[in-house]
Formats: structure tokens, C-alpha cells, sequence
């Protein structure tokens, strides 16, 4: 029987020189100390807690954040970003620009997909063609300058495009690759079922809308990660993910509410650290400007001025996150540094709802998923001055998305997977068409904005480009479209036994976690 204790000397251990003994003495050594009976077993399974579970675990048909975050565990695209939103290979192990129309990837050898189904370029090409054309991608608008995309052998996949896109490889990072034939042979709602990629983890079983779990993909051409299994569990209230972190019952929660972040700083939990990420994502209030009274860009002016940010930052989220003046976060390309703050006037709203003929004010029905209930609350209360008599329809989250594309008011957050003020200008801002304005439920239309952001393709001078990005922001922001409100940091708690910084992106890719030596 193993023990240890203090009467272990090195004389008595020099003697076990067998095999089997000198290996328990090793270890004996390395947990010397009074009443030890055995060292603690190394951990295999990483917990990571979520605010909702994905909508979806099929790539293309969803550009939701914790879909994404799931999804890149599962699959891999082209290229991806690192922690600092910098470009690395993934599937692609190569690529050049024979031209300005032309992209040439040469794919990574030796890449499985989970079922042991070799990577090949027809994969590439399905999944790419895919998402420019099926209906039910929410991809379209990342895809709109691709003409054609072909194979040139096992290995090798040509893109040609309408026109210049700089950053195409950006866009397609979230275009994940499936396998061709299991996709086209089981259809999408049985791959949901058992999804199939070429990431570090492989699905392993789901209880529908509380967890996932995945272990590694004993395949991964990247080797395997430091943990051999990662489950994914569900929080939707502050209780909830407190509870789960104080009992330990986490390894990393994500998302984490502000003013749980506020009462872990005056209460700590001893093994577990808050990191604060600033992120990609913008709070912000849709409309319907095709409706009244939103049609009148008086009525979207005293909206915005009938906000007080820096009190929404302050009481809601705890001085995690900054007042928002425009529609992209500090740390995407393109924002503008010089558009003055938004400032709160409730008198200054009130004289403009009676010009645009509403001197009595209005009552505006604001459509919220339920876990933002605290931000439509304090919005009540901080627009009554400004005689904006708002009324909530609080919706669970499952529900709410596909409520926004036809509420005329909504509560909704975005941010810019590719770090390029494009992203959000394509689909948020554009007017529905093909290709574009997949986010625009509120169909505002400006032909000369969208002339402009169609022609950002044309600009490979980084200079150039954000000049005429930042252009673009000053015109939306004169329309209002949309009514920022923040910028919200991302909460992260964590282990302290764990090596990890959350990625700017919050695409939180397990097999990017370690264990602290």
C-alpha cells in the first residue's frame, strides 16, 4: 500500500531501484508531506458556462455570438484570428493573390474530419458556395464579391471575385468547412443532430438548451488539446452563474452579468479571477424607419437624446463598458475617434417630438430578450423626462431573434467577427438585397450609403480604407438607424489554475486553454 510521511528518508528511498518500486518513490517525493495518501487525480474535463446555449449548432444559418463560440470548437474555416484579432492558417495553410481578382489556397495536409473523412477541396468549395447561396445563410453578405470557386486538385481551391476584396479572408472566417458528402447525404436537420468538423473537439451528446459536451479529436492536426473532454453548460440569471462559480462548478464562465462581476470583487471566490475583455460588441436600440413614428429622423434624434449613457454604464454595468457614440467598438477598424458624445437632453427630445408632431410625446413598445430586463427598466425611466412612455415586451431569448426581424423597436446587440467596420455596415446598415442587409429588419434605405459601402472592396491602402469607412459612419450617424448605447466589456471568471486569456472576440476555443504549471 502507497503512503507518505515524514519518515521517508532519501537513504530508505535509494533502495527501491526496481522498475515498478523507484517509479511509486518518484512520485511519493513529489507529494511528500504529513498525512498524504495519494496526489489528487489531474483534470481531464474543462466546464465552461454560457450565457444561452447556441441556436444552432449547423454552420452559416446563424450570426449569433455563443452559436459562433460553440461552433469554433467543433469546426474550422480558412483562416481564423488569434487572441489579438490577428490572421493565422487554419485549413488553408497558404494563400496568395495571383491577382487582384484571384485567391489561391493551398489546404493543410493531413486533415480529418471527426468521422475520419480525409479534408479534400470539394469540402472547401461546398461549404464556401453554400454560404453565398443558400437561402438560410446569414453568411451572404461575406460572400457577396465571390463569382466562382473551384478546385484545382485534391489540395488546392481558386476564388475569384467580381471585384477587389481585401479582406475576403476575413469574411470567410466564420464560413466553416463541412464535409461534402455526409452533409449532402444525412441533410442539415440530422447533421444538427450530430454535427461533423474538423476542429479540436468532436460532439459527443447534448441535453437540448442546457448543455453540450465534446471531447478531443484524437485526429486534430494541431495535436490534441490539454484537456480531453469540455463541457458546456447553460446560466440565464446572475444567481445562476454565480452559484456555479462560487460552488466551483466552472471552469471559465463567459459572459458573465456586470454586477456579478461587482459582488465577486467585494465577495471573492478564493481559485477563481474576473478578466475583463474589451470587446466587439455595441448595445444598441433597432428601428423600423419605414413606420411611424420612427420614419421621422427628428423622432430618432430625441431618441438618442433622451439616453443617458454614462448612467446606463455606471448603474448597469458597473463601469464595465463606455458610453457608445457610433455603431463599432473602439477595437474594430474603421471606428471614428472624433464623433462627439451623444448627450443626454430630455428637453431638447421633447422639442423634437413636437416638431416631428408629437408635442404629447410617445409610447414606443420596446421588444427585449428577458436577461436585458434591467437595461429596458432603467430605459423607462430615463426616457419619461423626454415624454417617451416606454413599454417593454420582454421575450426569452429563443424567441426574441426571430421576433426582431419584424419588431419595429428591439433591444439588440452586434459586433464585427471580422474586426472590419464593414461587417456591420453590410448587414445592419445596407438595404435588404441579395447579398446585404441581412440584420435590416428596420429596411432603412439610403442608396448613396449603399453605393459607399459597396465600394469599400476597392480600397487595398489601409489609409484609404479607413477614411472612407470613418466617412460612412458620420452619414449613418447623421440618419440614426440605429441608437447606440454602450460598448460592453466582456466578463470572464476564471480558474486560477487555468492558462488562458479570453480572446478579444469571445470566440472562446477550448483547446486554447491550458493548465497553469
Amino acid at each position: 500500500m502507497f503512503t507518505c510521511g515524514w519518515y521517508w528518508t532519501m537513504r530508505r528511498v535509494t533502495t527501491f531501484i526496481s522498475g515498478c518500486w523507484r517509479a511509486l518513490t518518484l512520485l511519493a517525493l513529489a507529494w511528500l508531506s504529513p498525512g498524504c495518501t495519494t496526489p489528487p487525480p489531474e483534470k481531464t474535463e474543462v466546464v465552461i458556462a454560457l450565457r444561452g446555449m447556441p441556436l444552432t449548432l449547423v454552420p452559416h444559418t446563424k450570426a449569433e455570438n455563443i452559436s459562433f463560440l460553440v461552433q469554433t470548437n467543433l469546426f474550422e474555416g480558412l483562416a481564423g484570428f488569434d487572441r489579438d484579432m490577428k490572421l493565422v492558417p487554419l485549413l488553408a495553410a497558404s494563400w496568395e493573390n495571383p491577382d487582384a481578382l484571384t485567391w489561391l489556397f493551398r489546404l493543410r495536409r493531413g486533415v480529418t474530419f471527426h468521422d475520419g473523412t480525409p479534408l479534400s477541396a470539394d469540402d472547401v468549395v461546398f461549404s464556401v458556395l453554400r454560404a453565398r447561396d443558400d437561402p438560410a445563410s446569414v453568411l451572404r453578405s461575406n460572400c457577396a464579391t465571390i463569382a466562382a470557386v473551384t478546385r484545382e486538385g485534391d489540395h488546392t481551391v481558386r476564388i475569384v471575385t467580381t471585384r477587389p476584396h481585401p479582406i475576403l479572408l476575413q469574411k470567410l472566417r466564420t464560413v466553416f468547412i463541412l464535409p461534402r458528402q455526409l452533409f449532402e447525404r444525412i441533410g442539415a436537420d440530422a447533421f444538427a443532430r450530430r454535427p461533423v468538423g474538423t476542429g479540436p473537439y468532436r460532439f459527443v451528446a447534448e441535453v437540448p438548451g442546457r448543455e453540450i459536451r465534446m471531447a478531443a479529436h484524437r485526429g486534430y492536426w494541431g495535436g490534441l488539446p490539454a484537456f480531453d473532454t469540455v463541457r458546456f453548460v447553460r446560466f440565464d440569471t446572475a444567481a445562476e452563474v454565480e452559484s456555479l462559480i462560487r460552488n466551483r462548478e466552472a471552469d471559465i464562465a463567459a459572459n458573465v452579468m456586470s454586477d456579478v462581476a461587482a459582488s465577486l470583487t467585494a465577495h471573492p471566490v478564493p481559485g477563481m479571477r474576473i478578466i475583463r475583455q474589451r470587446s466587439l460588441m455595441v448595445r444598441y436600440l433597432g428601428l423600423d424607419t419605414r413606420v411611424a413614428p420612427f420614419d421621422d429622423l427628428r423622432v430618432r434624434r430625441a431618441l438618442a437624446l433622451a439616453v443617458d449613457r454614462p448612467a446606463l454604464v455606471a448603474k448597469l454595468l458597473h463601469g464595465y463598458g463606455i458610453p457608445a457614440n457610433q455603431i463599432v467598438t473602439p477595437a474594430v477598424f474603421g471606428y471614428h475617434p472624433d464623433l462627439p458624445a451623444l448627450p443626454y437632453d430630455p428637453a431638447a427630445a421633447r422639442r423634437l417630438l413636437a416638431e416631428a408632431g408629437y408635442p404629447d410625446g410617445v409610447e414606443p413598445t420596446l421588444l427585449a430578450p428577458q436577461t436585458r430586463a434591467e437595461i429596458g427598466d432603467e430605459l423607462r425611466r430615463q426616457m419619461a423626462p423626454a415624454g417617451i412612455r416606454l413599454q417593454l415586451d420582454l421575450q426569452a431569448r429563443e424567441r426574441f431573434f426571430p421576433m426582431s426581424d419584424t419588431a419595429p423597436f428591439f433591444l439588440l446587440g452586434a459586433s464585427s467577427t471580422t474586426g472590419d467596420a464593414s461587417d456591420l455596415y453590410d448587414d445592419l446598415i445596407h438595404s435588404r438585397s441579395e447579398h446585404y442587409g441581412r440584420d435590416n429588419p428596420g429596411r432603412f434605405e439610403n442608396p448613396e450609403i449603399d453605393r459607399l459601402i459597396e465600394g469599400l472592396n476597392g480600397y487595398w491602402s489601409h489609409k484609404q480604407r479607413l477614411a472612407a469607412l470613418q466617412d460612412i459612419m458620420v452619414r449613418v450617424m447623421a440618419e440614426m438607424p440605429r441608437v447606440p448605447l454602450f460598448f460592453e466589456d466582456t466578463i470572464f471568471v476564471q480558474s486560477t489554475e487555468l492558462d488562458h486569456i479570453p480572446p478579444v472576440d469571445s470566440f472562446l476555443r477550448a483547446s486554447d486553454i491550458r493548465r497553469r504549471q
